[in-house]
């Protein structure tokens, strides 16, 4: 803290002035920059080709895929198409 108290930039603003520390400055900044693990997230594991949970996947991606078509004023559904 003390460090960063007194640390000052050049006048033009490239990089910190010379004259002072900055050692414990930039290996709080190297520290932060390397502990993002607060910000991780986990990868989805994707099920087995040919499971059943492999299916169930496909299945509801599709479904979604058509909702969100018809929703947006894509397309139809099926029955609307039959001719009474």
């Amino acid at each position: 803290m003390d460090e960063w108290r007194l640390l000052q930039w050049d006048e033009d603003r490239p990089k910190e002035d010379d004259r002072f520390e900055n050692h414990l400055s930039d290996a709080a900044l190297y520290a932060w920059r390397e502990s993002r693990h607060y910000a991780s997230v986990p990868r989805e594991v994707e099920p087995e080709v040919g499971s059943e949970e492999y299916y169930k996947r496909l299945s509801d991606r599709h479904e979604k895929q058509l909702l969100d078509k018809l929703e947006h004023g894509e397309g139809s559904l099926w029955w609307e198409s039959i001719r009474h």
